[in-house]
């Protein structure tokens, strides 16, 4: 029995790799595609060989005959497909950057670690080199303890010569300079992509409730 992918927001990077990758791997099969419209959604199925096209991309979530999603759209739906996914027992793969905010991060990770479903994110390239060193930094301490968000140990010497009292609330760091390091890992190091579509609004409104 194949996997069946179902792709929601079918821009120039799911054309160029996703799809074509998924398409390369024995016993897989890229069973549904929902972009912004139904025309745009229509030729990439054209283009692809897809035998289903949605109009909403909640379709493409809950069909019977899809059973992992690729989420190709802008950040904004990020959140609400993945928990909308794992919600339906669905996999989940989604593209960086994982949410619009940390907060949507920490609710699709603990989304992913009560699923039994696999969540992942894409590797977003220019992490590709240094993340691997980045994380086993963080793992070692080398960061120093999260205090509020922002990292208060690792910063001290250099909170010392710009006026930073190591809390984030010095004059130099412009309110993100220390940003914790574990908040960091927790937004992206568990390869979630997970989340379900409880009806986020768009910044736009109208049409963008759609997917890319």
């Amino acid at each position: 029995m194949s996997l069946r992918i179902g792709i929601v927001g079918a821009g120039a990077n799911t054309r160029e790799r996703h799809i074509p990758g998924f398409q390369e791997i024995d016993g897989v099969e890229v069973a549904a595609v929902c972009n912004r419209s139904r025309e745009s959604g229509q030729r990439a199925a054209d283009d692809f060989g897809i035998p289903t096209v949605y109009d909403d991309w909640k379709e493409v979530v809950h069909a019977a005959d899809v059973d992992a999603v690729c989420i190709g759209t802008w950040p904004y739906l990020h959140c609400a497909i993945t928990l909308e996914c794992l919600a339906a027992g669905k996999h989940v793969l989604t593209e960086a950057r994982m949410a619009m905010n940390l907060d949507e991060a920490r609710r699709m990770l603990a989304a992913a670690r009560a699923s039994d479903r696999v969540s992942m994110i894409v590797p977003a390239p220019i992490n590709l080199e240094s993340e691997p060193t980045l994380l086993d930094m963080v793992a070692a301490g080398d960061f120093g303890a999260s205090c509020g968000g922002r990292h208060c140990s690792a910063a001290r010497r250099a909170d010392e010569r710009t006026g930073c009292d190591g809390c984030g609330r010095g004059a130099s760091h412009g309110g993100s300079r220390h940003r914790g390091a574990g908040d960091t890992a927790a937004a992206g190091r568990h390869g979630c992509a997970g989340a379900a579509s409880h009806g986020l609004a768009s910044p736009g409104g109208g049409s963008r409730d759609r997917c890319r």
